[in-house]
């Protein structure tokens, strides 16, 4: 899929928008301020048919940001709950449902169940995120809300083997990110090998999850925090 036109950025990875209004129940969405190797678009493609009918894969990422302070990954890709937005690919599919008021977080039960599947850490940081959004009558984004989205369906990211994007989107002129580069974002671009090479199932990758949680998803809480935190998420 692609579009000419520049979106405004609440409405640029609305599936429901553009993609739902023509007859595709797939595509490939590359932002205007990032550089994607080339190999990401025969990944994509190739994975977007592999897990076509695979309704726990939600998204295909072109970023990996642990792919340098990793051991080596014997597969093609792994699995996250933690996917990227710098080069990504989806199916029609995986926004059904999409809420893009996040009304969910609101309900205690949604945020019960949070806990269970996620624990406390995870949760902690998602609620961090998630309270701005839920419910506001002007908000100036949709990945919030995509990631809100996924993770209710407890779907899965494909995170590639090596990190196939670099985002050039910082700077003064940036929308979001105007500040300095943070340099754990810098990582080499490397190609990918074909043919892939598929993992025998389909599970989360523990120790690339628990390592971008601690680089860049986790709140420095101490428990006293956490007990105050968490009576304020279930009350």
């Amino acid at each position: 899929f692609f579009s000419s036109r520049r979106r405004h950025t609440r409405l640029q990875g609305d599936w429901s928008s553009d993609v739902c209004s023509s007859d595709l129940e797939e595509g490939i969405i590359l932002e205007d301020d990032t550089l994607v190797d080339l190999t990401f678009l025969y990944f994509a493609a190739d994975l977007l048919k592999h897990y076509r009918f695979n309704s726990q894969i939600t998204s295909i990422s072109a970023a990996n940001l642990m792919a340098d302070k990793m051991p080596a990954i014997q597969n093609s890709y792994i699995f996250s709950h933690y996917g990227g937005i710098w080069g990504w690919a989806s199916w029609r599919r995986a926004w059904e449902g999409y809420d893009y008021n996040m009304l969910g977080w609101n309900k205690r039960y949604t945020r019960l169940w949070f806990l269970f599947k996620y624990g406390i850490n995870k949760t902690l940081f998602f609620h961090s995120v998630f309270k701005g959004v839920c419910g506001a009558k002007i908000v100036d984004t949709w990945d919030y809300q995509w990631w809100y989205h996924q993770l209710r369906k407890n779907g899965l990211s494909i995170i590639p083997r090596y990190n196939l994007v670099e985002n050039i989107g910082f700077g003064r002129d940036a929308t979001h990110t105007s500040i300095h580069i943070n340099p754990d974002l810098i990582v080499p671009v490397v190609e990918m090998a074909f043919p892939l090479i598929h993992p025998d199932e389909v599970s989360v990758f523990d120790l690339f999850e628990k390592s971008i949680v601690n680089k860049f998803y986790s709140l420095k809480y101490s428990w006293v925090q956490k007990i105050k935190a968490i009576k304020k998420l279930i009350l």
